[in-house]
């Protein structure tokens, strides 16, 4: 089976906050700093219509005035004006001593387009500018993490968190990437740091991830009653720990998390594919519950309905129909299994 369910993404957002959003107090020119507050307040507020104008005029008056080019950007970006956006950050790095913010803050711009190579190499310039600007070496993680050259991004995951040991988010992204390669004890541990430093219902739903990986079934649930604690409509610490009940073999207690999961994300197909594994299972156990064979065939079939491009849902369904007598259907079904990647539903038989 592969990993259960497609939440374990890289969820690293870099903030912008620390470069603009912030109230100028001084400035060469009074009316440059008014016209920035003012620009600022309207974007907070999601107000940004002349934004572009106002701000542009800010630095016309004052060209010193660096955070005004910052959040020029931004709105510039934020439009889809990608090329006026780097342009303002280049003019940025020339009014600034932070060379390397200039660069890194281009390199976002790239990034958030999917422009990775363009947005490494200027991330490449802003650590050749201030080789321990940690959030310069998190992003080239991410983006080599991107362009799957996972022994770099590795080495600037630990080199980051060498710089800074108190971001919580940085553990997390790491834990993400040693997970998605196999590492789960790595993965394990970095969850664990990122939980000690900030509590959030994503961390212990995906340190339960890991306890699942590492067959630990009642640590797993452990830490997605933790996540419902705090948070207790955390959609998927019901899906997690409903799969950490189907390896403990309780099944009617899976059910319910999975109803529950399907009633909060009913657009997702991995909670009928496992709700539909769950009935499927109860019915291995009592064939004469044959309703929750026709329920698992529902499940997998809604569940096919949202994603037709998943292997092991037509392996699953495939399986049912055996079970329920369908012989065409279970053999169709696993060719397409094996079609989509899961090349033993290619060997696969009906049994008589």
């Amino acid at each position: 089976m592969k990993r259960f369910f497609s939440i374990i993404i890289l969820l690293l957002v870099f903030a912008w906050s620390g470069y603009a959003q912030t109230v100028v107090i001084r400035s060469n020119d009074q009316k440059a700093a008014v016209m920035y507050n003012e620009a600022l307040e309207n974007y907070n507020k999601g107000q940004k219509s002349g934004l572009i104008a106002v701000l542009k005029e800010a630095i016309k008056t004052d060209p010193k005035l660096a955070p005004a080019y910052i959040l020029l950007s931004r709105v510039q970006a934020e439009n889809n004006q990608i090329q006026e956006a780097v342009s303002t950050l280049k003019d940025y790095g020339s009014v600034t001593s932070k060379k390397d913010s200039a660069y890194y803050l281009i390199a976002l711009v790239y990034w958030e387009t999917k422009d990775y190579e363009t947005a490494l190499s200027n991330v490449d310039l802003s650590i050749a500018e201030n080789p321990k600007n940690y959030k310069s070496h998190y992003l080239r993680a991410v983006l080599n993490t991107a362009m799957d050259n996972n022994p770099e991004a590795i080495a600037d995951y630990r080199k980051a968190m060498e710089l800074n040991s108190e971001d919580a988010q940085l553990y997390y992204d790491f834990g993400a990437l040693n997970y998605q390669l196999g590492r789960s004890e790595e993965a394990l541990n970095n969850f664990t740091k990122a939980i000690r430093i900030k509590s959030l219902p994503v961390y212990y739903n995906d340190r339960a991830v890991a306890y699942i990986a590492l067959e630990r079934y009642q640590d797993a649930i452990a830490d997605c009653n933790q996540a419902m604690a705090i948070d207790p409509e955390f959609s998927t610490a019901f899906l997690t720990r409903g799969v950490a009940y189907l390896h403990e073999s309780e099944n009617e207690i899976a059910l319910k998390d999975f109803n529950k999961y399907v009633s909060l994300e009913p657009q997702d197909f991995w909670g009928y594919n496992y709700r539909g594994l769950a009935n499927l299972n109860l019915y291995k156990l009592n064939v004469n519950l044959n309703a929750k064979l026709q329920d698992a065939l529902k499940d997998f079939n809604k569940a096919i309905e949202l994603n037709s491009n998943q292997a092991e849902l037509y392996l699953h369904r495939g399986n049912a129909r055996e079970l329920a007598r369908q012989a065409e259907g279970a053999t169709a079904d696993w060719q397409m299994a094996a079609k989509l990647g899961f090349k033993p539903a290619a060997e696969y038989r009906y049994a008589k």
